[in-house]
Parts: C-alpha cells; structure tokens; sequence
C-alpha cells in the first residue's frame, strides 16, 4: 500500500535538491533533470521485481517527481534503520 507523502517530507526533498544545486554549483532545474532522467531509465527496466518497486513509490501523477524520489526513498532508509 501506498502511503502519501506528507509536505514536510517534500519540502525536505525539495530543500535537498536547493543544497545540491548549490554544492554542485548548477540550478535547481539541472538536478531535478538529473533525476528525471535517472526514473526514466530506472522506469524503463523490464524486471517484474523493478517495476513493482516503482510501483510502491507513492506519486501524484503517472510517474514520480524528483521530491517524490526522494522523499520517498528518505523514508524508507529510516524505516529500514528502525528494524
């Protein structure tokens, strides 16, 4: 099941891609098509196993956001870290 991803938790993706930016010295659009890119590819994978973990990332439209990604993959580290 799906479990929304609360606005905290996107604004704190949305801070993360800012401070990359920064860091990296790029704009904030240049890491957000970094990571499109890279959920494009991922998305594209034929293995049943990868596409049903795409599948539980929780997103508002047809494919997840960068903030999507990341908010959700944050959750998920701390979530395991708990076990």
């Amino acid at each position: 099941m799906k479990s929304k991803l609360s606005k905290a938790e996107l604004d704190r993706a949305r801070a993360s891609i800012l401070k990359i930016a920064n860091q990296k010295g790029v704009s904030e659009a240049e890491v957000r098509d970094g990571i499109m890119e890279a959920i494009r590819i991922g998305m594209a994978d034929p293995d049943p196993e990868v596409q049903a973990a795409w599948g539980r990332i929780p997103c508002a439209g047809e494919i997840p956001t960068p903030e999507e990604l990341i908010a959700w993959s944050a959750r998920e580290v701390v979530s395991r870290q708990r076990l």
